[in-house]
């Protein structure tokens, strides 16, 4: 068995490296998830359009900082009775720098390599990030979300997303300011 979450057609790709009976999973109903998102689904709420609670986190690494962006972003925003929390890998180059961006706000609440984010997904309202594997746990999760795409890879991702009505697609990061 073979399973591929991605969007392209796949079906090409594996023509000649699986054998012939083997069974295909593609599309985004195999999105590989980690158990904490099974458990963590069954705590999941409809969400009633109120935003009080935001999740920022573009993946392990944000080589392009677009945490830094999406802070500054709320920061600019006439909303004063919002939280957010800020989650960085630990491979982020910026974490130090977001890290202390944060202590700025009594509202933003930085978390550095958690091992919990399904169920910090379930407290909160809305979601910005990036369109890789992430995207798919925040849909497990009814999570609603701003999505910037951070790869070539992840821009059909997020434009499928936002047709599906799961997210809000900004654009390549590129072509994204605060």
């Amino acid at each position: 068995m073979k399973s591929d979450q991605n969007l392209q057609e796949t079906y090409g790709r594996y023509k000649n490296l699986v054998p012939g009976n083997c069974k295909l999973l593609f599309g985004a109903q195999y999105a590989l998830l980690r158990p904490e998102f099974i458990d963590a689904r069954k705590k999941a709420r409809i969400r009633n359009g109120n935003v009080n609670n935001i999740l920022i986190f573009f993946g392990g690494t944000d080589l392009t900082n677009e945490t830094e962006k999406a802070i500054n972003a709320l920061q600019n925003l006439p909303l004063n009775n919002f939280s957010a929390t800020i989650i960085v890998g630990r491979n982020n180059p910026y974490r130090s720098q977001i890290e202390t961006l944060c202590m700025q706000f009594s509202n933003f609440s930085y978390r550095c390599q958690v091992d919990n984010i399904a169920e910090l997904m379930v407290h909160s309202d809305l979601a910005i990030g990036a369109g890789g594997t992430t995207a798919w746990e925040r849909c497990a999760m009814g999570l609603p979300s701003i999505m910037i795409s951070v790869a070539n890879n992840q821009d059909s991702i997020c434009s499928y997303l936002q047709k599906a009505g799961a997210a809000f697609f900004l654009g390549k990061q590129e072509f994204v300011s605060a």
